[in-house]
């Protein structure tokens, strides 16, 4: 083999082929990102989202000091605690949602200090494309703002975290994906049960009209009987005998389990506790399997923050150390306390045994 080859990757992707489709807004084409929004907007949806970045964002932030150098720890906490980073985690989270989240990174100049912290500014993720080379791999960034001119910035001018990102999925992956054939089936059982709340909600009558009646004679007597219903005053003929059926709600049971199974299928996907919520269901989940299915949520959680720490250090960390200490200089890492730093076994089991701790006290 040329020893060219030995040094450096020569496989072009087939996703590189339409490599120019990514200087728009990166959708992939099985993504159902336009369901995104509405998908936020559902109670579950956003319970299980909002959870999982207060359990994250809850944790202190703080550097680690790199081995042999590499910077002023506590200085750097100073640049960032000013350029607000925790502000810049929180909108950072929302890669989770869309696979992705830029923020553009403005630095200053300070005499004897080099380069520090400026600023990190979200960027809508809807405006934004990637320019990728043909092993896709982010060259540069293209904004294309709405009614604005068009921008072109390089990648090391940007925070860009992507979730689960590969050659195959350049714009990260959304954790909604999993969720989404739930989510929509929820969807359409509400909808059903507000068309059937909609017309049987408030019961109906049943007439009983001698034949002799005329078609206007009927129509009038229907337009009275409307009335009735929406005002409660009607005036009735003598001979028309009626009975009013009290609306069937028992079939809004049928759409409340359905929806409290769409509901346990949406945390199996986001949080992967499903246990069935609904009145009657038998299968009660175990202690043991309860605490199996938090450890693997915290173990889901673990590896968000420490994707997000991960690249925040290579992103941001690394090009400020290598501008002020050279290319080989080492950096610190970004850690939140708890989570990233620790084993989630350990933490797990720390928190398992004050849990038990507090039941025996009380």
């Amino acid at each position: 083999m040329d020893k060219r080859q030995l040094t450096r990757e020569v496989i072009r992707h087939t996703e590189a082929l339409i490599k120019q489709t990514y200087s728009q807004p990166p959708i992939s084409s099985d993504s159902h990102v336009a369901a995104y929004p509405e998908m936020l907007r559902d109670a579950t949806v956003t319970g299980c989202i909002e959870g999982m970045r207060s359990e994250i964002l809850a944790r202190d932030w703080y550097l680690e000091p790199a081995t042999g150098g590499g910077g002023d720890v506590a200085d750097l906490t100073l640049q960032l605690e000013s350029a607000e980073l925790r502000v810049a985690l929180e909108n950072a989270l929302e890669g989770l949602t869309r696979g992705f989240m830029p923020h553009e990174i403005s630095w200053k100049w300070r005499k004897g200090k080099g380069f520090t912290f400026q600023s990190f500014a979200d960027i809508n993720p809807d405006q934004i494309g990637f320019n990728v080379d043909d092993q896709m791999r982010v060259l540069s960034i293209v904004s294309r703002p709405y009614g604005g001119d068009l921008q072109t910035l390089q990648a090391d001018k940007l925070w860009i975290h992507r979730h689960r990102p590969s050659r195959r999925h350049v714009a990260g992956r959304s954790i909604l994906e999993s969720a989404w054939r739930a989510w929509y089936a929820k969807d359409q059982t509400l909808r059903l049960w507000g068309l059937q709340t909609q017309r049987y909600g408030m019961g109906h009558y049943i007439l009983r009209v001698p034949q002799t009646y005329t078609d206007a004679q009927r129509t009038d007597l229907t337009n009275a009987f409307y009335n009735l219903l929406m005002d409660g005053v009607a005036v009735i003929p003598d001979d028309v005998a009626y009975e009013m059926m009290a609306p069937a709600f028992s079939q809004g049971v049928n759409f409340e389990n359905a929806v409290l199974l769409h509901n346990s299928q949406i945390r199996l996907a986001l949080l992967f506790s499903g246990q069935d919520a609904s009145p009657g269901a038998r299968n009660y989940q175990t202690g043991a399997t309860m605490q199996e299915t938090s450890k693997t949520t915290r173990y889901a959680l673990t590896l968000h923050a420490r994707e997000m720490c991960d690249s925040f250090r290579a992103q941001v960390l690394g090009p400020l150390c290598a501008a002020n200490y050279g290319p080989d200089a080492p950096c610190p890492k970004l850690h939140l306390r708890g989570m990233t730093d620790t084993d989630p076994d350990q933490e797990s089991l720390r928190q398992g045994q004050g849990q038990t701790s507090q039941t025996t006290t009380g």
